[in-house]
């Protein structure tokens, strides 16, 4: 009962009460009880009987986004903020978190499409808003620079068979779509603490699995559209090259972010421009590597 008039007296300090956190004489966290338990108790029971001592904290210095993956590992409504010492010093409740999370989706939305920060949507000077993106553009710059050496190493090839030239924007959009894909599951698994260091096989492992499958899928749609309106011999190549870009541009995908982590980088920040610059050189290098061998046979 003095526990609950306690609550009543400071119910306009606390608008809303999710659980009751207990502290001893020094203020040190002990406990916590969930509202419905505390209204539930027996009025003669003391807090110390019915308190549940395994309770979950976080100290005042955690980064917030840290403190956003605990609330969805743990499916909690609250959680209490202790100091250096463990002495209750505040709590957090899921409104405030869904605050947290709208923001950090945002940032890292803005970081994959190379824009520097928020203050961007605000900022009104053009030399600052250029200086913010140019350096990842810059990125893709060089990148296209070697994709257009690497096309003209295959100059010969081309003017052999001038048709595998169209098929160029398919193999790269395919590539990058697919890299996209699996580094947006990566960077995400990242950011909600669901990918530790111990999954960095069986995550990769599955993606080449799943880039397999979509290969296969698109490679065969596509040989059999050739096949039919002109070569097959020329189809079952482009289906090769097909499979051969899309593993290659999940990996990529998979593997970038991962690395990026390892090496102390926000994979949010980098990935998405070094994903997609190191997926058209390496993915053009295959289609015309390939086309080149295949040439006595089509």
């Amino acid at each position: 009962d003095e526990a609950i008039e306690e609550i009543r007296a400071k119910a306009e300090d606390v608008p809303e009460v999710y659980n009751v956190y207990v502290v001893d004489k020094e203020g040190m966290l002990v406990g916590f009880l969930p509202l419905k338990n505390l209204i539930v108790a027996q009025a003669s029971q003391k807090l110390k009987d019915v308190l549940i001592a395994d309770v979950i904290s976080v100290p005042t210095e955690m980064d917030q986004e840290e403190v956003a993956n605990i609330f969805r590992r743990y499916n909690l409504v609250s959680i209490p903020v202790v100091d250096e010492l463990g002495r209750l010093v505040g709590r957090i409740t899921v409104d405030d978190i869904v605050e947290v999370i709208e923001e950090e989706a945002s940032e890292d939305m803005q970081k994959m499409a190379g824009i520097a920060d928020e203050e961007e949507i605000r900022e009104t000077s053009v030399f600052k808003i250029s200086f913010g993106r140019l350096p990842w553009l810059l990125v893709g710059f060089v990148g296209q620079l070697i994709a257009a050496l690497v096309l003209f190493q295959f100059e010969a090839s081309l003017k052999d068979i001038f048709l595998a030239i169209f098929f160029i924007p398919m193999m790269m959009a395919m590539g990058g779509n697919s890299g996209i894909q699996a580094a947006t599951i990566v960077v995400r698994g990242i950011a909600l603490g669901e990918l530790s260091p111990d999954d960095t096989f069986k995550r990769l492992s599955r993606e080449i699995r799943v880039s397999l499958l979509n290969g296969m899928v698109c490679g065969l749609l596509l040989f059999g559209i050739i096949a039919i309106f002109y070569n097959p011999s020329f189809g079952l190549v482009l289906a090769l090259s097909m499979l051969a870009v899309i593993i290659n541009a999940s990996i990529l995908g998979a593997s970038i972010p991962l690395i990026l982590r390892r090496v102390g980088v926000d994979p949010a920040i980098a990935a998405g421009p070094l994903i997609t610059t190191f997926n058209d050189i390496i993915g053009l290098a295959i289609y015309l590597g390939l086309v080149t061998a295949s040439l006595q046979y089509i």
